[in-house]
């Protein structure tokens, strides 16, 4: 089949590495691939397979009628010339060949591209977040009611959890089309690549990996690695991602004293980091279904996470059994199981041989099957 893949960029971040995997899975599998994005961020593009074609497709606007040397330098222009058009010109502008399947792989200026699709095409639309909680569900839009009919034109719309399905199907009111499939990892590569050292290891060590975004909840993290400091529990912790509230966080981290507390900002290796800590913590307010969890699993590694929309899933079984601890979200009950993790050692042995079992579930050729399903 021969598909076609919207996304914002190919930057650092679990949306891109989700869409990186999967079109390097459906190639693998004979499947003609073309990604196109929409701005210029290129970073992960040297993961996907060679047969995958790349491109950024607001080069395909010509807000002057001709193409001109520097595009780069007139980048809003083209991005206001394009989104000023209605979904049917910004398709016919962007998507210039015919493909068996067209794919908007996160909210945004994909989905509403391909819903101004005519063609014969099977459409699907991917929601990798919990939109009654991030508050940008209707991103790239007018309004609700434009957003509502934009995402009703898809023939499926693919949630990565199933907490991001009903928080979908809350916001927008759309039953019928929705379904969950779990993102592909490249477990074999994450493995591989773990292997790599990271940092020089003195003491017990945590690790975090996300974009610095008031998401993920990083001032929480820090108050912990306070408390815990002033009850003397001598660790070290590591933020492996880059973002907009890094000077923020870097300035309360000195104001807080902790000297123990590293950030790493974007890196395209984060799992030797996840590998060398002896424990993976999130302190999110929300996610879809954090990728970062499920690769610390892979890794064999024990979890220890906020109670945001995703983690029961990842941690718990259908029987109620738990493969990681879920914390509510609140500094010292937090601080608390971080303390208990690291005051004894035998329960974090179990922790990891529950990740390892629990990673078995997340096996790329397992998810990779039903996802083929969904074309």
């Amino acid at each position: 089949m021969k598909i076609l893949i919207l996304n914002h960029g190919l930057h650092i971040s679990g949306v891109s590495r989700a869409l990186v995997n999967l079109a390097n899975a459906l190639c693998q599998n004979g499947h003609d691939v073309t990604v196109k994005i929409e701005i210029n961020d290129f970073t992960l593009a040297s993961e996907l397979d060679p047969r995958v074609k790349c491109s950024l497709f607001l080069k395909e606007i010509r807000p002057f009628g001709k193409r001109i040397r520097g595009f780069l330098r007139y980048y809003p222009v083209w991005r206001r010339r394009l989104f000023s058009l209605s979904a049917e010109k910004q398709y016919k502008k962007v998507v210039r060949e015919k493909y068996d399947v067209e794919i908007a792989f996160n909210r945004g200026a994909g989905v509403k591209i391909i819903s101004g699709s005519d063609s014969k095409a099977k459409k699907l639309v991917w929601v990798h977040n919990d939109y009654l909680l991030c508050g940008n569900g209707f991103a790239g839009f007018e309004n609700e009611k434009e957003a509502i009919q934009a995402y009703k034109k898809f023939d499926k719309i693919v949630c990565v959890s199933e907490q991001s399905r009903k928080a979908f199907e809350q916001l927008f009111g759309i039953n019928g089309k929705t379904c969950v499939a779990y993102n592909l990892y490249d477990t074999d590569k994450i493995r591989t690549s773990a292997a790599e050292k990271a940092f020089d290891k003195k003491r017990f060590t945590v690790c975090a990996v996300g974009r610095l975004h008031s998401q993920k909840n990083y001032p929480m993290l820090l108050r912990v690695c306070k408390i815990l400091k002033d009850r003397g529990v001598d660790l070290d912790c590591y933020i492996v991602g880059g973002g907009p509230e890094e000077q923020e966080l870097l300035k309360m981290k000195e104001s807080l004293g902790l000297d123990n507390v590293y950030f790493t900002l974007a890196q395209s290796n984060p799992y030797k980091y996840i590998a060398q800590s002896d424990l993976y913590v999130c302190t999110s307010v929300y996610e879809g279904l954090s990728s970062t969890t499920i690769e610390s699993l892979i890794l064999g590694k024990g979890c220890l996470v906020t109670d945001c929309t995703g983690m029961s899933e990842i941690l718990t079984d259908e029987s109620g059994d738990r493969y990681g601890v879920i914390c509510p979200i609140d500094d010292e009950a937090f601080a608390n199981e971080l303390q208990y993790l690291y005051e004894h050692p035998e329960a974090l042995q179990a922790l990891e041989k529950k990740a390892r079992q629990r990673a078995k579930r997340f096996e790329k050729d397992a998810l990779y099957k039903k996802t083929e399903e969904l074309f």
